[in-house]
């Protein structure tokens, strides 16, 4: 064995078989990594990304420059350059693209070394320019007059409101803040209880106005009645239709719905409804009382997957009766739409998420957490908490794919 392997050895010294020479190993060595770069960017911006030189050999290697070809719409920063580097140091070295068309554009990066195997090692750039959109919002000045129906399901409060509470509560909340000129009208789910029947307590309104002295202590007392009724159906959206009806707007419901005035509905249910007709018929139905279904919305606080859920549609409109936490957002996004202060704002112009950028009144908007792409609806929409305010200049600033 011992003679074996000192004759392997003195091949290896002259030079024979097919092995590298040691010296090689010797030498610097240079890496590029990424070996390419692919962009995509809206005409008149920037985008850039970055390429790792590391010396993979073990001398110093010494990276003299980095030259673009062609020039024009790439460009590196090699202000670090000339630069030697350490056995195994790297480097970053930053690309940008900024097409000034659209279309296709290519590039070769060259980064020069003395590495003696790899004196130029290139980087392949490709970019693609797409056309470029700047689109203004102002928000709503808010002020809308809004007629809102709460169908609210029996024997929900037998324990002083509590379980319903904070929906009410945050209701009347947005509404004022959003300076609603609004009505708030409550029935309960059982048809046969109440026959869509706005309900008052003793010694208040059946129609709570945004006017009144105290709309959230009324509007309360309203609720509570029905809270603690054991009278339960559970027809919450045959009986929101009732409430509409000719005969009940003309009768005891005189007085709730306003012309101009928007229509607002919301549910607040522990449990589903049991209506007897499909979701679909109710939401025409309730679309209909106004000839236009921008001035309807819906909302609700329920059981996930319920036909609640289903009718609202809406995400941001709809709140986990499980999950009180949620159910701030959905009355604030029932009250934005009520007054015209919108948290959608749809883009006229084919787009490509990743390249959107929103800013209110200046301020750059990050997404996820301020704002999501909405793409069934082909809108920014805005996270309840971050709906600007009225008045608010939205600048939404995109490309497309």
């Amino acid at each position: 064995m011992l003679v074996c392997l000192c004759f392997a050895a003195v091949l290896v010294a002259a030079g024979c078989g097919n092995r590298p020479k040691l010296v090689g190993s010797r030498d610097p060595r240079i890496e590029v990594s990424p070996p390419s770069l692919d962009f995509h960017a809206p005409v008149g911006t920037s985008t850039s990304g970055e390429i790792v030189v590391t010396n993979v050999g073990r001398e110093p290697l010494v990276v003299a420059f980095a030259s673009m070809q062609p020039p024009g719409e790439f460009d590196v920063d090699a202000s670090a350059l000339p630069a030697t580097l350490a056995p195994g140091e790297p480097i970053s070295l930053a690309v940008s693209f900024h097409p000034d068309v659209t279309g296709v554009s290519a590039a070769t990066l060259s980064i020069a070394s003395d590495d003696p195997l790899t004196p130029v090692a290139p980087v392949a750039l490709t970019g693609k320019g797409v056309a470029h959109h700047v689109e203004t919002f102002t928000q709503g000045s808010g002020g809308n007059e809004a007629d809102v129906l709460v169908m609210l399901d029996e024997d929900l409060g037998t324990d002083g409101h509590t379980e319903y509470e904070g929906g009410i509560d945050a209701l009347i909340h947005w509404l004022e803040q959003d300076h609603v000129d609004f009505h708030v009208g409550v029935t309960g789910a059982s048809t046969q209880t109440y026959g869509g029947k706005l309900v008052a307590a003793s010694g208040e309104p059946a129609v709570v106005a945004a006017g009144d002295a105290s709309p959230s202590a009324e509007l309360m007392a309203n609720c509570d009645v029905i809270g603690a009724s054991t009278e339960d159906d559970g027809n919450g959206l045959a009986g929101a239709l009732d409430a509409l009806s000719p005969a009940e707007l003309a009768g005891d419901n005189a007085g709730f719905l306003r012309p101009e005035a928007t229509l607002d509905l919301v549910w607040m249910s522990d449990e589903d409804d049991t209506s007897p007709a499909a979701v679909a018929s109710y939401r025409n139905a309730y679309l209909a009382v106004k000839n236009t279904a921008s001035k309807v919305s819906f909302a609700a606080i329920a059981d996930v997957d319920s036909r609640y859920q289903q009718l609202v549609g809406n995400a941001a409109a709809f709140g986990d009766w499980n999950d009180p936490s949620t159910w701030n957002g959905a009355m604030q996004s029932l009250a934005a739409s009520a007054s015209g202060v919108g948290a959608v704002f749809p883009l006229s112009f084919p787009a490509d998420p990743t390249t959107i950028v929103v800013t209110v009144d200046g301020v750059v908007y990050p997404t996820p957490l301020t704002w999501t792409w909405d793409a069934a609806a082909h809108a920014v929409r805005f996270e309840p908490t971050y709906v600007p305010a009225a008045g608010a200049t939205i600048v939404v600033d995109y490309g497309e794919p």
